[in-house]
């Protein structure tokens, strides 16, 4: 299969980004509408693209859902007949996952297509696309990609991890329990608590929802990654297979999800989150790192507070755990170092540095009676 370094990321304006494209010297080479159908496949992601200016391929790839310039092998085929009938027997056979609906302007510059997007119920995006093969190797793609990304203005809390096809069925979700939280007679309201491994947010929703005031139902994850041998249960996790876990995210079970390394997947699931809310309850629930802006969109009804503690505070509190390898507090650490990037999406942030979290405690208790 052919290669690409890629990466997809919101685009607050797309005449910004027209005219830095021109300001580049990029060409644009095509405007089109598209179709896209996602089909149900077990592996990598099956889609027939329709355009209504250059014909019809079916285009099957494989990508790691990063949250970073990240590379792609797909293969494409295209169609020279009327796709109707192949889209019926496909339809058919394999399920279709979702349908994504675009305009789609694609500028030209080296080995580089930027596609500057207008996504049906979803908004504006851009899209880098590097050839592998057109640069000297990989590494030089990569390169390349982050280079246009600077160029663009796009930080890490615009970068997405995710397909349309995965935005498309969360939101989809999202348009669901959103009507049905608006017909509830007296909903609750949905606090999600984020910050960094060892910022002690767990902690926190633990002390909380044990001293039952204000009262709050807790909302768990699914988890893909072993148990610890700690105090943690099926009222904090839900842990699933890898297989389990990708089903749920495919069909857009998740407000949102993240994989991380060393086969971690954590998602915060719809169901256990809003359906507290209807009956009238508030509920309390963690989220990702890296999500929250993703979040506003899908679901603004959400409170989110950010735990924030030093970098120095969290690597003592990860070292003091004892069951990180190296490798794995570094990762931690590197995602720690990303915070500022998210801090203005936050509603809340809370402090919580070694000898505060009484007093973390108790700013998260005026936030959620005041809310």
């Amino acid at each position: 299969m052919r290669k690409n370094i890629e990466l997809k990321a919101h685009c607050t304006c797309l005449e910004i980004a027209r005219q830095e494209c021109l300001s580049l010297g990029a060409q644009l080479i095509r405007h089109q509408e598209q179709v896209d159908t996602y089909f149900q496949v077990p592996s990598g992601r099956l889609k027939l693209r329709q355009s209504d200016r250059h014909g019809s391929c079916l285009i099957y790839y494989v990508r790691a859902d990063a949250c970073t310039a990240r590379e792609s092998s797909f293969q494409l085929t295209p169609l020279q007949d009327d796709p109707s009938d192949l889209l019926a027997l496909l339809s058919r056979a394999l399920g279709v996952r979702a349908v994504v609906h675009k305009e789609r302007d694609t500028y030209q510059l080296g080995a580089a297509l930027i596609n500057l997007d207008q996504v049906d119920e979803l908004g504006t995006f851009i899209e880098i696309e590097v050839m592998t093969e057109d640069m000297a190797n990989a590494e030089e793609a990569l390169v390349y990609a982050r280079t246009l990304e600077e160029r663009f203005g796009l930080s890490q809390v615009d970068i997405l991890p995710w397909s349309y096809a995965d935005l498309v069925a969360m939101n989809a979700h999202a348009v669901d329990w959103r009507d049905k939280l608006r017909r509830a007679e007296t909903p609750g309201r949905l606090f999600l608590l984020d910050g960094v491994s060892g910022s002690g947010k767990t902690t926190i929703a633990h002390r909380l929802l044990a001293d039952g005031d204000p009262p709050l139902v807790f909302v768990p994850r699914y988890s893909t990654r072993e148990p610890r041998k700690t105090e943690e249960t099926e009222a904090e996790y839900t842990f699933v297979t890898c297989q389990a876990f990708d089903r749920m995210a495919s069909s857009g079970a998740f407000i949102e999800y993240r994989h991380f390394q060393f086969g971690m997947s954590y998602g915060l699931p719809w169901q256990q989150a809003i359906s507290p809310l209807i009956d009238g309850r508030d509920a309390l629930g963690i989220m990702d790192l890296g999500n929250v802006r993703h979040v506003k969109q899908m679901f603004p009804e959400a409170v989110t507070i950010l735990i924030d503690a030093p970098l120095e505070t969290i690597r003592k509190r990860l070292l003091a755990r004892g069951f990180h390898t190296s490798a794995q507090v570094e990762e931690r650490l590197d995602n720690a170092r990303t915070v500022d990037a998210y801090r203005g999406f936050y509603d809340y942030v809370v402090q919580n540095d070694d000898g505060m979290l009484d007093e973390a405690l108790s700013s998260l208790r005026c936030v959620i009676k005041s809310c």
